[in-house]
């Protein structure tokens, strides 16, 4: 193993694809040392990296669980962190950008445009209800997804407000808590739906189109962005990774009315160890 890591992955049990191949022929031009840190391979790069005799320079973390103590690649994120190591994302911003509940009061207390949301702890019994006022915000249907979910695991579209509805999709993870949400219908912009997928790189904002049913994104192009003024999507952008301390990461976007009631709306906040397969290899 090299003397000095320049770029640490945690890859964890993914196969290889083109994103990493990317990774390698650019680490190479720049003279730069690298490690992709697998099953096999990982426990010897941390040894490696608390020993001081491997440290790892930059940590890009792909696949550490956070909440979990003995999550080998969580381990790896704070050998990296603990040894100097520049880790995206730091660990402990990324424990708590996890956590959609934590999240949507730090993004609603900075001023950022969320839906209305009702937040349900998981103490609460499957006998809890909605009050009058809640059910008329919240409106029908209306979104309800676990604080620690991702990839739309858990999510449920509820068309009622039945006690059996909410429970049903609440025993998704007994132990977590759950948000339920507003339903939002974004504007069109000719033929292309108003809800973007943001990505957020080291300061650089990328934004796409994102296709709800397909899953495909489209990049905005720079006439899109002028013609249809698409900044504050970006700025919104900005203030939740200052607000999360997140520096890599996803966040779904929707503009709702017309343009004299334009509204910018955060859906999903933040999504860190983003998807990295090539559209064209997905």
């Amino acid at each position: 193993m090299a003397k000095t890591i320049d770029f640490c992955v945690a890859w964890g049990p993914w196969p290889d694809e083109p994103f990493a191949d990317i990774i390698r022929q650019q680490c190479r031009e720049r003279g730069l040392t690298y490690v992709f840190c697998k099953d096999h391979n990982v426990q010897q790069v941390i040894k490696a990296a608390v020993a001081g005799t491997a440290p790892v320079r930059f940590h890009l973390d792909l696949c550490a669980d956070y909440e979990d103590a003995h999550d080998v690649y969580a381990r790896l994120g704070y050998a990296a962190k603990d040894g100097g190591a520049v880790v995206v994302n730091e660990p402990d911003h990324a424990r708590v950008a996890a956590n959609k509940t934590t999240l949507h009061y730090r993004l609603e207390n900075a001023g950022i445009p969320v839906p209305y949301t009702v937040v349900v702890r998981n103490w609460e019994p499957d006998a809890f209800v909605l009050t009058p006022a809640e059910r008329k915000k919240l409106g029908r249907p209306f979104i309800i997804k676990p604080a620690r979910g991702y990839g739309k695991r858990g999510v449920a579209l509820v068309n009622g407000h039945s006690l059996k509805e909410l429970a049903r999709a609440r025993r998704f993870d007994n132990g977590d808590d759950f948000l339920f949400q507003q339903l939002v219908e974004p504007q069109w912009f000719g033929h292309r739906m108003g809800w973007f997928r943001m990505f957020y790189v080291l300061g650089e904002v990328i934004p796409c189109w994102w296709d709800k049913v397909t899953e495909h994104y489209a990049c905005v192009t720079v006439d899109e962005f002028d013609k249809y003024d698409l900044l504050p999507v970006c700025d919104i952008v900005w203030q939740i990774a200052r607000t999360a301390y997140m520096n890599f990461f996803t966040t779904e976007l929707a503009i709702v009315g017309r343009r004299g009631d334009r509204r910018y709306v955060a859906i999903d906040y933040v999504n860190d160890q983003c998807d990295t397969t090539l559209q064209s290899h997905s």
